[in-house]
């Protein structure tokens, strides 16, 4: 009944809070698409159920800025800040066209999920309940106005169920004389001109006339004897006396005692007719669904109609064990309770370094979780100082005024030559002694403003800050000594810094030659000993991007500003150095801030504006300067002024980022600070004339350019890894003083912690299953050609109803004879010759005489054969061809079908991995591709192990929402789609998902290449590697506006979000039963508590879980139903831990 009417029946079932608590329940198990479109429609019939406090409710609702549905899911567009401005009744009408679309959307997908989860019964025996004490509430069950007491509780129930099915449905009491009819239903008069009245208490022999086939009646009650399914199409008589063809249905229902108890008959009239394919999925959902007996325990059917699976969807394999702490939300007393708790050793050895705030242990100041840590972050700095004597190496230096030409030459390519002029100003004066000379360096130096750095971008406050500098005025009272004394500590502190940072590459450059030469040439006071000091250190200047760190950290360690260096060559830009003074200021210890990125220290009072500017600068490689309120460990906020400055190496690599945090306090001595920290962030490099190691090249080559421009090397990541792995052996092997060369080693394949190697069959079966599903039709018909996969069809079609076994036999014959070219008429001729069970009469409308054979225009018969392939092909891949990717017959499948590719064999229908090479590293990322581009909606993915997160791939469905090609987009941070009228919190939540691998549904206003905006819904779905990693992040997006698709467009992106997998080898103990089911029909599980009380042998794929052959007595069973079984896992436990349930009682759930 639900089934039938979903949208009426969900909308009603919504107006009920126990079953809104169940169906919350279960929703918390399915995509955050669903999640998001099922909070709105509850809060969407909330405002509409109001009354006169509706504008109330809305602007309560509507003033949240994050996980809002009222913005996601409706084209109404709120300020935030005018909503007292705001009218309310001018919304209402994209709330009810919302509402019907996400109505829809949940129906066609999550409410038959639900309807098929462990949710199902505990929800209808509620509202069953409720019936029974009186309470009628929008949506009935099959038992509303029946007395379970009575006799006729079963039939009533029936009849019930029967009148909310479109088709014609009639029920035949077995046990009465002559079969007469017990009831027919509303669809049985829209079928055949009968009414209840003419027809109830006939035998159906009043349908039948001259020209009914008279085997075929014979076939109608050799099944009606043996109570036998049965799938006929036969000529029958409407009341009016007109012929038509009746594609009939019978299915037998046993009583509870085993007894024949009576005999229901589905039909439907064959005929030109659009809604002739709607009805036969109907035909046959209704005929699936029927139970076989009047309590509902026949254990062939308990698992498809008392399901124990909690998501819906096919079964978990019993096979795997859990591997993660998981604890799902289900009705208490089914088989699905579980609480697997890890243990303490298992937490210890997958936990990383845990942060306590005052918000929490392992929290940051919003109270969120952190991530985890990056593990390639943390840096041994092991080397000692090489440039010990650098210092003093550059003093003897600079007495040369040659040498001082140069290096001033040298400053002025990089970053300027203030602080060198400084330095031999106050070195004149400091020398002479003069105190007059002291004051004037002083003045022209030190006593000024400053302005800082990033000129370009910034935000109010932190340009307030400046303003203050430099308007206060010199106003301190600075005595001769005093002056002499700052200008020497600030003269020391400057050649220190061009000893570590400047001087080791003017070594490098062509001005220190041109020195060296001069000195060799000139001669002079003290040449000989300049040039020695210049060879020697020249001789431990730094190799490499990681030697200059190396130096500069041990320098930075004693300056009294906060220091910090990321890494931006790795995922996240983690902090790869602090200095004490840092731990000083924050309280976060080396070990708890290495690793992490800065933002730990925001809070909730941190200024969106200044993040913005953050993520602004440093995307494009520009400095970044900006006050901002951070948090201390203990939770203490403090104002930081916080500088940053990109570092790039000689290849142009954008390599590190130096953060320099001042925190701002209101005194005295604020403005000398400031002016020293300004002569500090005037020191920073932007760019070292050093190239970085191969690994580090290798990520800043695919890493998303600063510029916004694509990097196409993210499409040949693994041409580029393998190029650095190379590179690196060099590196090493130069490195070795009697090294010989080595052939480079082909890289290994993945392998699992266990040392077995990654297999990504699972993965191939998800991507393949969504690509088949997404094109059901062609794909099916298509894989009719394959006669292996054919041969695991038919075992598959024989567990479903006779409809479904017809249909799928005509498809069979049907193609025969379109593919037997020049026998064609052979081929027809002996096809139509049965008289019994033919499909080729059932599944058209062409009428043959068996007696006129050979009289027969076969081509005549062609158009009706085609136009019924087209019917069939519909129905099968609507309804069973979806089941039959949900069962266990999938993989062994999906897997021969990707053998033959493997093997050079292309079949109609490809795999995810057609064209794709096994041993590649690229394998999984080519089967995704493979996938995406079935898929209508956009869809893209980004490779979370590169820097920037560029886009690794974008299909034809995201051009079509965006209008950005491939070449447009892949390589570049998907960024590039924001604008001025993006909204900044949002973004903000998108970062928050991928920084923790987080799943995420919003709408955020983006803009196509047009520029036009548009209404994005968007998702993150995350998919970890075999070993955990946080490997990619895939997005799939479609634009919400007035288009007659976008229901359809819905349902698709649900469908793929729900079957996408979740790990690159797809072995996640969560996902296992979605994506390698063990479920023989495709439905839901079969309840393990229930055993066989008859004979029952299941054709099955061999090797799996569900191959078996049961024999057994009823007496066995009887007392197998009654003992407590008793795993390795405890008594009364299957081998999870999970408790076995109660047997379901009745078959009141069934019809409802």
């Amino acid at each position: 009944m639900w089934t039938n009417q979903a949208m009426p029946a969900l909308q009603g079932l919504m107006t009920d809070n126990d079953v809104v608590a169940m169906m919350d329940q279960f929703v918390s198990t399915c995509s955050p698409l669903v999640q998001c479109h099922y909070q709105f429609v509850k809060e969407a019939m909330m405002i509409k159920n109001a009354g006169g406090n509706m504008a109330q409710v809305m602007r309560q609702l509507h003033k949240r800025m994050d996980k809002n549905p009222l913005f996601y899911c409706t084209n109404n567009e709120i300020v935030i800040g005018q909503l007292d401005r705001t009218d309310w009744n001018s919304l209402l009408p994209g709330i009810d066209k919302g509402l019907q679309q996400s109505l829809y959307m949940l129906s066609t997908d999550m409410f038959p999920r639900f309807l098929n989860s462990a949710w199902a019964k505990p929800a209808i025996m509620k509202v069953a309940g409720k019936e029974a004490s009186g309470q009628q509430g929008a949506v009935g069950t099959a038992a509303r106005g029946c007395q379970k007491q009575s006799p006729s509780y079963w039939m009533d129930m029936f009849k019930n169920m029967s009148e909310t099915v479109s088709v014609g449905m009639v029920i035949s009491d077995m046990t009465v004389p002559g079969i007469p009819l017990a009831h027919v239903n509303e669809g049985f008069q829209a079928v055949t001109g009968y009414s209840k009245q003419d027809a109830i208490g006939k035998n159906c022999s009043f349908l039948q006339g001259q020209g009914t086939e008279m085997y075929l009646i014979e076939e109608i009650m050799e099944a009606l004897r043996h109570a036998d399914p049965l799938c006929i199409k036969l000529t029958n008589y409407k009341k009016g006396g007109q012929l038509f063809q009746c594609l009939f249905a019978l299915h037998p229902i046993l009583g509870h005692d085993g007894e024949y108890k009576f005999q229901v008959g589905i039909q439907v009239e064959m005929c030109e007719s659009p809604q002739i394919t709607a009805q036969l999925v109907e035909f046959e959902r209704v005929l699936r669904m029927l139970p076989s007996t009047t309590n509902g325990m026949d254990p062939e059917e308990i698992g498809r109609l008392v399901p124990v699976s909690i998501s819906g969807d096919a079964m978990v394999d019993p096979r795997v064990e859990t591997v993660k702490s998981v604890t799902h939300a289900v009705p208490e007393g089914t088989a699905m309770q579980e609480n697997v708790q890890m243990s303490a050793q298992q937490a210890k050895q997958q936990s990383e370094t845990t942060v306590t705030t005052a918000k929490g242990k392992g929290r940051t100041q919003y109270g969120k979780k952190f991530g985890k840590k990056h593990r390639n972050a943390m840096m041994q700095f092991t080397k000692t100082l090489w440039m010990q004597d650098a210092e003093s190496s550059l003093r003897k230096l600079l007495e040369n005024q040659v040498a001082q030409q140069a290096m001033m030459q040298f400053l002025k390519t990089e970053y300027g030559e203030a602080q060198l002029e400084f330095y031999l100003a106050a070195d004149a004066a400091i020398k002479s002694n003069n105190a007059q000379q002291a004051m004037q360096v002083y003045n022209q130096f030190l006593s000024l403003g400053g302005q800082g750095i990033g000129q370009q971008e910034r935000t109010g406050q932190t340009q307030q800050v400046w303003d203050y500098v430099n308007n206060a005025g010199n106003s301190e009272g600075v005595d001769q000594g005093t002056v002499m004394q700052k200008i020497k500590e600030e003269a020391d502190s400057i050649i220190k810094m061009l000893a570590f940072d400047a001087f080791p590459r003017f070594l490098r450059s062509r001005y220190c030659g041109a020195v060296m030469q001069q000195l060799r040439t000139n001669g002079g006071a003290g040449a000989g000993e300049i040039e020695a000091a210049l060879n020697q250190s020249g001789a431990k200047m730094p190799q490499d991007a990681d030697d200059w760190l190396n130096m500069f950290v041990s320098s930075a360690e004693s300056f009294p500003a906060c220091i910090v260096i990321s890494d931006m060559t790795i995922p996240g830009a983690p902090m790869v150095y602090v200095n004490g003074e840092f731990s000083r200021t924050t309280g976060y210890t080396k070990e708890e801030s290495v690793g992490r990125n800065c933002r730990f220290l925001q809070g909730p009072d941190t200024e969106p504006e200044s993040i913005q500017v953050i993520r602004n600068t440093l995307s494009k490689g520009q400095d970044c300067h900006v006050l901002l309120t951070n948090y201390r460990k203990n939770g203490e906020k403090f104002r930081n002024l916080l500088s940053m400055r990109p570092v790039f190496d000689a290849d142009n690599i954008y390599r590190y980022v130096i953060g320099v945090q001042f925190e701002v306090v209101q005194d005295k001595n604020l403005k000398k600070r400031l002016v020293q920290l300004d002569k500090l962030l005037k020191l920073l490099p932007r760019k070292i004339g050093l190239k970085s190691k191969a690994s580090a090249r290798a990520r800043g080559k695919l890493a998303a350019n600063p510029s916004g421009e694509a990097n196409t090397a993210i499409l040949n990541k693994e041409q580029v890894m393998a190029q650095e792995q190379q590179a690196m052996q060099q590196e090493m092997q130069s490195g070795a003083a009697q090294a010989r060369p080595k052939p480079v080693e082909e890289v290994a394949p993945a392998t699992m912690p266990n040392g077995t190697e990654v297999n990504y069959d699972n993965a191939l079966v998800a991507f393949t299953r969504i690509m088949w599903t997404n094109q059901a039709m062609p794909a099916l018909q298509g894989l009719m050609t394959d006669n292996d996969v054919v041969a695991m069809m038919d075992q598959f079609v024989s567990t479903c109803s006779p409809l479904v076994q017809c249909h799928y036999q005509f498809v069979k014959e049907a193609m025969m004879i379109k593919n037997a070219g020049g026998n064609m008429a052979q081929v027809m001729r002996q096809l139509h010759k049965r008289m019994d069970k033919n499909p080729l009469f059932y599944c058209t409308n062409n009428e043959i005489v068996i007696g006129q054979l050979d009289r027969t225009d076969w081509n005549s018969l062609l158009p009706g054969i085609d136009k019924g392939l087209q019917q069939s092909l519909y129905m099968l891949s609507t309804d069973m061809f979806p089941r039959f990717l949900n069962s266990a017959w999938a993989k062994p499948a999906i897997m021969k079908v990707a053998g033959k590719e493997a093997s050079g064999q292309q079949g109609a229908v490809g795999t995810a991995a057609r064209g794709c090479q096994k041993q590649s590293p690229s394998y999984w990322m080519d089967m995704f591709k493979n996938m995406s581009e079935t898929v209508s909606v956009g869809m893209v993915i980004s490779d979370m192990t590169v820097p920037g997160i560029p886009l690794a791939h974008v299909n034809e469905g995201f051009q079509a929402v965006t209008g950005y090609s491939k070449q447009d987009a892949i390589g570049k941070n998907c960024s590039f789609l924001q604008g001025q009228g993006t909204e900044m919190y949002l973004i903000e939540e998108i970062m928050e998902a991928l920084r923790h691998a987080d799943p995420l549904c919003i709408k955020l206003t983006n803009y196509k290449k047009g520029g036009q905006l548009f209404q994005c819904l968007f998702a993150l779905h995350p998919i970890l590697g075999h070993d955990g990693e946080y490997k990619f992040q895939v997005g799939i997006q479609v634009e919400m506006c007035e288009s007659p698709q976008i229901t359809a467009q819905l349902v698709e992106f649900e469908r793929v979000l729900r079957m996408l997998p979740s790990t690159t080898n797809g072995m996640d103990p969560e996902e296992i039963g979605r994506l390698v089911p063990v479920s023989i029909s495709g439905d839901a599980m079969v309840d393990p508590r229930v055993e066989t009380v008859k004979s029952v042998t299941h054709a099955v794929p061999e090797g799996t879980a569900m191959q078996e052959n049961v024999q057994m007595s009823a007496q066995q069973a009887k007392q197998q139903s009654e003992t407590t079984v008793t795993t390795a896992k405890g008594k009364g436990r299957t081998q999870y831990g999970k408790k076995f349930g109660k047997k379901h009682r009745n078959a009141m759930m069934q019809f409802t």
